[in-house]
């Protein structure tokens, strides 16, 4: 995975001019995607044959707050690797590399679902969910 330096360099970051509005209304549908998830949860129990469901529900809930926090900070991203670009954004935010590479791997295995049909566990969804709220305030 790129840096953010390099990404900048390479016009996969853009500067921009803040954009406070978008932002906003990615924060909301952050908002609104984690009480559908935390409401689902109360009523269906996590397990291997849903796991997918809820992965893939974690990476949109981590990726809109991402999202929206480089655009109120004048950042967006266009081409090939935006979606990599945006997780090595997580280096401005003090993230530690650890805490990086976990959500490069869950942008990674959210794409095998999405266009590979591969299949999680439930521990590993599990693990997605605890990340993002554990990280959610720093988003």
């Amino acid at each position: 995975m790129n840096t953010f330096e390099s990404n900048l360099k390479l016009s996969v970051i853009i500067k921009i001019q803040p954009d406070k509005s978008r932002a906003t209304y990615l924060r909301e549908d952050a908002k609104k995607r984690e009480t559908h998830m935390n409401k689902s949860l109360a009523v269906i129990e996590l397990d291997d044959t849903n796991a997918n469901y809820y992965l893939e529900l974690t990476y949109d809930i981590f990726m809109s707050r991402l999202r929206a926090k480089m655009l109120e900070d004048g950042f967006t991203t266009s081409g090939e690797g935006a979606h990599e670009a945006q997780i090595s954004y997580l280096e401005v935010l003090k993230f530690s590399q650890k805490d990086i590479q976990f959500m490069d791997q869950l942008r990674y295995f959210r794409n095998g679902i999405k266009y590979y049909g591969k299949s999680f566990s439930a521990e590993y969804a599990k693990k997605a969910i605890e990340y993002v709220k554990r990280n959610k305030e720093r988003v």
